[in-house]
């Protein structure tokens, strides 16, 4: 819910959760880009937190990680970042749209669904 986003982010959730990106279980890295994902769709400020607590470039590493959840997860939370007109460009500039084209190459169904769909924002 709304709420729930809110209390998170208020309750400085972002730090923990951009370190969980780099985790090495994949079960943990898909739920901590996962939350991202939700709480990226909360608001445009949401959005620009999460940008500037780093979470751009460890999302972009994820979409080769070799768990199909984890590469899902994070082209869900790119795809809601890139929602965000100014954060277009530093996901672009961050390696994004290689790995998303990749992803979509490659990937297994709803990867590439989320990889077309961050590609699709980021031109819209």
């Amino acid at each position: 819910s709304k709420r729930m986003q809110e209390l998170l982010m208020d309750a400085g959730c972002l730090p923990p959760l951009v370190a969980q990106l780099g985790d090495a279980d994949p079960q943990v890295r898909a739920n901590a880009a996962g939350t991202l994902w939700s709480l990226a769709d909360a608001s445009a400020d949401s959005r620009l937190s999460i940008a500037d607590e780093g979470a751009i470039a460890p999302l972009v590493e994820m979409l080769s990680d070799v768990d199909e959840t984890v590469q899902a997860h994070a082209a869900g939370a790119l795809r809601n970042l890139a929602q965000s007109p100014e954060l277009e460009r530093r996901i672009a500039k961050g390696g994004a749209l290689k790995g998303l084209l990749a992803l979509m190459a490659v990937g297994k169904a709803h990867a590439r669904q989320m990889a077309a769909s961050a590609l699709l924002n980021l031109v819209t």
